[in-house]
């Protein structure tokens, strides 16, 4: 099991609660950041819809 989608997400809301992202960026942001991993850069990031919907519905 990996955890980078815990740990992705936890990035992603704390990129939200101090206003470097917009809620509707974030994901395409980490997305980027993840391809320039050369050797995980293809995992999907966050790892599954719950991760993902957490992210887009967290509130500050």
């Amino acid at each position: 099991m990996n955890h980078s989608g815990e740990f992705t997400y936890t990035i992603c809301c704390w990129l939200l609660r101090h206003d470097h992202v917009s809620r509707g960026s974030a994901l395409s942001l980490l997305t980027r950041l993840r391809q320039a991993d050369k050797e995980r850069g293809s995992w999907k990031t966050p790892e599954n819809e719950n991760q993902e919907s957490f992210v887009l519905n967290w509130a500050k």
